[in-house]
């Protein structure tokens, strides 16, 4: 008598498939505000000039005193 691979009944799959299901609704964002075009460049300008300013402040060291910790800050 030859037994076969196991297939998983209706009901595992069911069960497999509702808590997929949950898990995916858990981890989608919830209450995130529809950003207009406008919202999304102004955030773009504002995250730009900071990254600006910050450029400027690292240029206005001297190359001795800046430190790795620096450049990373810009990039961030």
């Amino acid at each position: 008598m030859k037994i076969g691979p196991r297939t998983p009944s209706r009901t595992t799959l069911s069960r497999k498939t509702i808590v997929f299901a949950l898990a995916c609704m858990m981890l989608a964002p919830v209450g995130v505000p529809a950003r207009t075009v406008k919202q999304k460049k102004q955030a773009a300008r504002a995250q730009f000039e900071t990254a600006e300013n910050l450029r400027d402040a690292l240029d206005s060291k001297p190359e001795a005193e800046r430190t790795r910790h620096d450049y990373q800050n810009v990039m961030d």
